[in-house]
This record gives structure tokens, C-alpha cells and sequence, in this order.
């Protein structure tokens, strides 16, 4: 693991890092919906875990890598382990960090979550494929997104259940 790594997880008082590979549990489970992913495998049992998937970002401005904290959930076994159930964008493994202090909340009926953060005084908020600065620290899903609206409705959920 780089120092960065070591670095986001000091700085924001986490535990280390762990690697989770991806564990096929549901066929529907797509990338980018990890929060229903975990919420509707801990329905059955076990539970939803937040945390961060960390990334490395590797561009300007910055002269060396930064690594990126993108808010994430697994799903919990009832043994007590921490399993991948959404497909990663890149490879099979993702490396996470609990953060059991993170929540989503609803706020004027949408969904808040945190905003990716990283170790950098410079730039708390950035987007991990971009390297560009965001902000607020919290990000919003409103109830007439269509696409959490469509992927929540092809599970058998509403929007409304996966906070």
C-alpha cells in the first residue's frame, strides 16, 4: 500500500486499508450503487458497512499521487466480514476503509451522503478521476433521479428505501 494510503487513513482517524475482492452475490448489483447493493443484501441478513474506496489520482496539479476517499458501503456477513457486492469500475478488488461514523441521511426528501475526501490540505473535496475540486462536503440525490429511481425499482425498492 502507498503512503497515501496510510496518509488518508491517519488523517482522517480510520483503521488500515483492507483489499476486498468482489464477490458476485446478486447479477443485478451494478457499479455506481453501492449503497442499495449493500442495503439490499443486508435485508436477507448481516448488514451495510460505510466506509471509503480509496483511489490514487494521478495528475495535475499535484506532483505526486493523491489518494481519494469515494464514499462507499459492503455488506457485512453475520461472522463479521466485510464483502464487496458491487463490481468495482476497475479490476476486482476494491480497498476499503471503515468509517463508521458516515451515514446518509435524508434531507428535504433527498438522500445526502459525504463528498469524496482525500488527505490534501489543498484540495479536501476532488473528484477521483478528474483531480478537480468538490464541493459542498456533502453530495445530494434528489427523489426525481431517474436512474437511482430505475435501478431502485428493478430491485423492488422505492427511492425512498435506501437511506
Amino acid at each position: 500500500m502507498s503512503i497515501g494510503v496510510a496518509q488518508f487513513s491517519t488523517t482522517h482517524r480510520l483503521p488500515p486499508a483492507v483489499p476486498l475482492n468482489f464477490t458476485a452475490i446478486n447479477p443485478l448489483y451494478a457499479t455506481d450503487f453501492c449503497h442499495i447493493n449493500a442495503k439490499d443484501k443486508a435485508i436477507s441478513k448481516g448488514k451495510r458497512v460505510h466506509g471509503w474506496a480509496l483511489w490514487e489520482y494521478y495528475g495535475p496539479p499535484y506532483h505526486s499521487p493523491v489518494v481519494v476517499g469515494n464514499f462507499h458501503s459492503v455488506w457485512e456477513d453475520e461472522s463479521g466480514n466485510l464483502v464487496e457486492v458491487t463490481p468495482p469500475k476497475i479490476g476486482t478488488k476494491t480497498l476499503f476503509v471503515r468509517d463508521d461514523y458516515l451515514n446518509i441521511t435524508k434531507t428535504a426528501g433527498a438522500h445526502s451522503m459525504p463528498q469524496n475526501r482525500t488527505y490534501h490540505p489543498s484540495n479536501p473535496y476532488m473528484d477521483a478521476l478528474t483531480g478537480a475540486p468538490v464541493g459542498p462536503d456533502s453530495l445530494f440525490v434528489k427523489p426525481d433521479d431517474a436512474t437511482t429511481t430505475a435501478y431502485c425499482h428493478d430491485l423492488g425498492w422505492t427511492h425512498d428505501d435506501w437511506s
